[in-house]
């Protein structure tokens, strides 16, 4: 379908037999971002890994680019979709800049170099690039993931948008150490990469942020079903929200916007 860059069908997942973490999934993600809500265990990091094709499916399937997500050779989807984990894995002694590189693993060319200081510089890394990963703090690294990330789908030198793929960045929690000045600047960057085209699917605990950055929302439940599919306004609204997390939130108005709640009064 135009305009849809993954198709999640009737998707089916558990670890192990007859047990299901998530259960007859199915939504449209288009360009924009595209936040994912639940509980602890309701699959949110699970499905970005489905997304990604590290696993396949029980039932349902999952189409990027009018194929099955987890049949696109790993090089080849590396080329379209960046996926950054709750907990980034680098070995310490690599500098930033060495680490930001390893995002170009997939393109391997001539213009490596200036797309990694192109994203170093996006998310305002510069002042560490020559430091050892192993020294930052787990905010810090959250910056550099991210940055490694839009490094990967740097698509400057390509100069052909017609026949370059769809990026998607596959985000969990990339925000959940840093401060709320770099959090703000990285809402920013992602939000800019979803105008420049792109597709961000991302899982978030801050309900605020995620009304705040988010196009649309995804809601699941704590059983792995979801609960809803739309706008962020629809979908995490406190009728939404009290039923998945069974706490009540009030809406608050707050200048153009509204600000959720818990309510710690029955």
């Amino acid at each position: 379908m135009a305009g849809v860059t993954l198709r999640i069908e009737s998707l089916t997942f558990g670890f192990r037999p007859g047990k299901a973490v998530l259960r007859d999934v199915s939504s449209e993600l288009p360009p924009g971002v595209n936040v994912i809500v639940g509980p602890n265990g309701a699959g949110k990091s699970t499905l970005l890994r489905l997304l990604l094709g590290a696993l396949r499916p029980v039932k349902g399937t999952i189409i990027h680019r009018d194929r099955q997500v987890h049949r696109i050779r790993p090089v080849e989807r590396a080329r379209s979709i960046a996926y950054v984990s709750q907990r980034p894995v680098v070995a310490a002694a690599f500098t930033v800049r060495e680490v930001v590189r390893l995002g170009r693993y997939a393109a391997g060319g001539p213009a490596d170099a200036a797309a990694t200081e192109r994203a170093i510089a996006r998310m305002d890394l510069a002042e560490q690039a020559n430091e050892p990963y192993g020294v930052l703090s787990a905010g810090q690294q959250q910056r550099v993931a991210l940055a490694r990330a839009i490094a990967q789908l740097d698509r400057t030198a390509s100069g052909d948008s017609l026949t370059d793929p769809p990026r998607v960045f596959l985000l969990d929690e990339p925000f959940s150490a840093m401060d709320p000045a770099h959090v703000m600047h990285a809402a920013r960057v992602i939000r800019e990469l979803a105008e420049e085209g792109a597709t961000i699917v991302m899982v978030l605990h801050d309900l605020n942020l995620a009304r705040t950055i988010g196009h649309r929302a995804l809601l699941l439940r704590g059983n792995g079903t979801l609960a809803c599919r739309g706008s962020v306004e629809e979908c995490l609204s406190p009728v939404l929200l009290e039923d998945v997390f069974g706490v009540r939130f009030r809406l608050i108005a707050c200048e153009d916007a509204g600000v959720l709640v818990p309510s710690v009064c029955r």
